[in-house]
């Protein structure tokens, strides 16, 4: 049985300069800042640093709260400095691009461009007939801006290096299901900014039940074929890390330790800062079999 989630919590991304991507992500795209995180320097070996981390954040998410949906943690490290971007390419394991939504495509290209990032021309996706296009921020992290009826963080691109093995580990471990059989598209070279054009095998992944909610695109690249290794460093510039939601962190443990889950560290507190409506949360931190970070965040009892 795979573990009880009770949501998705949000996608990580570390950039060189907080207030100039948070431009981006709020002016460009439409999401809003909903909850700021500043801890004090504190012990960051559940995240994989080998010193006291300290760290600067926002959560950003769409406007309609009462629809479910995935946040955006905006994140800039104080301590360590980030590290150069080093993830994106196409064909990376792990982690690769944000999906957004955005209900005038045409604006949100000229919003980026003038918030310092950069778009590509607008196309529609072979694969699922949406007019979309290839962007970057000012950080160089790989974005799809498609358009669609809302502003929202839509999906994560997640690079496999066995989709077969990577779709079993998901519906047997965290119990997401595939919404549509595995579709194979090619890719335009000038959205992967390559000479070539690229092909992968791609399944949207979503919880049960959430028909139109954020999905995982989990994508086995054909070509250029899988390669490197997903970040390990959690102070590198881009992607790092997917957090879920769980309601009972120690019998997450204890089940993903049953269900032989790889990089499985006890569940930690970590210090959110004074300016987080909850200065304190419980998170369990493990990897998936190409050594994409997850997360999963403690839900707190109600009364």
């Amino acid at each position: 049985m795979p573990v009880d989630v009770a949501g998705f919590a949000h996608v990580n991304l570390n950039c060189r300069e907080l207030a100039r991507s948070r431009r981006v992500y709020e002016h460009a795209l439409g999401l809003q800042a909903l909850v700021h995180t500043n801890p004090a320097p504190q012990d960051c070996r559940a995240f994989g640093l080998r010193e006291p981390g300290q760290w600067d954040a926002w959560m950003l998410s769409h406007a309609d709260l009462a629809t479910p949906g995935c946040a955006l943690d905006l994140l800039q490290w104080l301590r360590p400095t980030p590290l150069p971007h080093a993830g994106g390419a196409p064909g990376q394991l792990g982690l690769r691009a944000l999906g957004f939504e955005v209900p005038d495509l045409d604006g949100a290209r000229a919003r980026l461009a003038a918030c310092g990032g950069r778009t590509g021309e607008p196309a529609k996706s072979p694969g699922t007939g949406a007019l979309r296009c290839a962007a970057w921020d000012p950080d160089g992290a790989p974005l799809w801006v498609e358009a669609g009826p809302r502003a929202r963080l839509a999906f994560v691109e997640l690079a496999c290096s066995d989709l077969e093995r990577s779709l079993r580990f998901y519906a047997e471990v965290l119990g997401l299901e595939a919404g549509t059989p595995p579709a194979q598209e090619r890719v335009p070279g000038a959205w992967l900014e390559s000479a070539e054009d690229g092909d992968w095998r791609q399944v949207a992944l979503g919880l049960p039940g959430d028909a139109g909610g954020f999905r995982v695109a989990l994508t086995q690249w054909e070509r250029p074929a899988p390669h490197g290794v997903a970040s390990a460093e959690p102070h590198g510039l881009g992607l790092y890390r997917m957090a879920l939601l769980a309601s009972d962190l120690d019998r997450c443990h204890a089940e993903l330790r049953g269900l032989g889950v790889a990089d499985l560290v006890a569940p930690v507190w970590l210090d959110l800062g004074p300016a987080c409506p909850a200065p304190r949360c419980r998170a369990l931190f493990f990897r998936d079999p190409d050594g994409t970070c997850l997360e999963f965040i403690e839900v707190p009892a109600q009364p």
